[in-house]
């Protein structure tokens, strides 16, 4: 079998930033070329860094970004939320969003609606968020923030 790379979950997840708004067409096989591996031996390496295979993990990455734009833009509709995350179906994102949260997402948001704030997230695999209360900004940071 071949190696994992050490930067194998950053890479990854670069890969879902870049596809951030792109519905889900991804699949084993494309993430296995991204790594010029057996889709076996990249389901095998997620299986044994974070206990699901790479669709599972991707999928909630998805809505963690999700979470992260419903928190801080406020004000921007659910279904722009929703394309944000390239799922094109409001009521699919919201079941999907309520398995991984427990609630529905303008509960979630709801949560932190009496905070008036602007922000800056940066999260794993260099992905920035610019968050007001009625809009966002997605970017990918590159080279030390450039």
């Amino acid at each position: 079998m071949k190696p994992r790379p050490p930067d194998f979950i950053e890479r990854l997840e670069v890969f879902a930033i870049e596809r951030l708004s792109e519905p889900e067409h991804y699949n084993s096989s494309a993430v296995a070329g991204l790594f010029s591996a057996d889709p076996r031996t990249v389901r095998k390496w997620m299986k044994e860094l974070v206990a699901m295979c790479p669709n599972d993990y991707l999928r909630r990455f998805r809505m963690e970004v999700a979470a992260v734009l419903l928190r801080g833009a406020l004000d921007v509709a659910l279904r722009d939320v929703c394309h944000a995350v390239g799922l094109q179906e409001t009521d699919k994102f919201c079941h999907r969003f309520k398995s991984y949260f427990g609630m529905m997402p303008l509960a979630y948001r709801n949560l932190y609606r009496e905070e008036n704030f602007s922000r800056v997230y940066v999260l794993r695999g260099g992905l920035c968020f610019t968050l007001s209360r009625n809009n966002f900004k997605i970017r990918v940071l590159r080279g030390g923030g450039n």
